[in-house]
């Protein structure tokens, strides 16, 4: 395509999970962002949170990594 460059924007944040209460304050805040932008609400009134009642995960997909 005569492309030379790079193709994604390099993340401002880059920053590795450091113990549970870091993971947790990690996951709300994503659970948040519906909120925050004024989308929603509460995070469960969001369809495509998996805090939102009835949600439920596709299954793995078969082949990506063997089971434990």
């Amino acid at each position: 395509m005569g492309m030379n460059g790079e193709i994604w924007q390099r993340r401002h944040v880059d920053h590795s999970i450091r113990d549970d209460q870091d993971d947790i304050r990690h996951l709300e805040y994503i659970r948040f962002n519906p909120v925050r932008t004024h989308i929603v609400q509460t995070p469960e009134s969001f369809n495509f949170s998996s805090v939102f009642p009835g949600f439920t995960l596709d299954p793995a997909p078969q082949g990506l990594k063997p089971d434990a």
